[in-house]
């Protein structure tokens, strides 16, 4: 016969517990915690998440209509706007603006 006590490691101290104990005897943490397998919204994080979905058809659409903007003004004023320094320039901003929410 075995008689060998199946031992575990507290996770949190390191202390060896025996298998069938809850809490560590050292330290009293969890042996055995639940588990809960929540996904991990990695576009969350990203400084890109505003373009994400619907947003992301709402910056299209600004920039066609910003783009139409430019054509229409530069044609009528007779001056020259460079189209893709102001959406660079919106760019940054959506960056900054979805960093700037997550401090």
């Amino acid at each position: 016969m075995d008689y060998s006590v199946v031992m575990v490691y507290c996770s949190i101290c390191g202390e060896q517990n025996p298998d069938d104990r809850e809490y560590c005897s050292k330290c009293g943490g969890a042996l055995h915690p639940e588990r809960s397998y929540r996904r991990i919204q990695r576009s969350e994080k990203s400084p890109f998440y505003p373009l994400r979905g619907v947003g992301l058809w709402l910056f299209l659409g600004l920039l066609i209509i910003l783009w139409g903007v430019t054509e229409i003004v530069s044609e009528f004023f007779r001056i020259r706007i460079n189209f893709l320094a102001l959406v660079a320039i919106i760019f940054g901003a959506i960056i900054i603006a979805g960093a700037v929410k997550r401090l």
